[in-house]
């Protein structure tokens, strides 16, 4: 197994309403985690916003090793 150096990552909450926390070291994942919400879940929104991020590529920065699917 090949592991991969990752500096910061993007950190999106799906809740009742969708948020952007910005970039984040994976390190503070380790600790616990706030998650500001109202209750409820709807992904849509979360989703919507992940696809409309103009800072995040068009293409993994990994090899996947499974199957890769793109939504409309």
């Amino acid at each position: 197994m090949r592991s991969i150096k990752v500096n910061k990552l993007c950190k999106f909450i799906c809740d009742a309403t969708s948020l952007d926390e910005g970039y984040v070291h994976p390190e503070t994942l380790l600790e616990k985690v706030k998650i500001k919400g109202r209750g409820g879940t709807i992904l849509q929104p979360g989703i919507d916003m992940i696809e409309s991020a103009k800072d995040l590529g068009a293409r993994l920065p990994f090899i996947p090793r499974g199957e890769v699917f793109k939504m409309k």
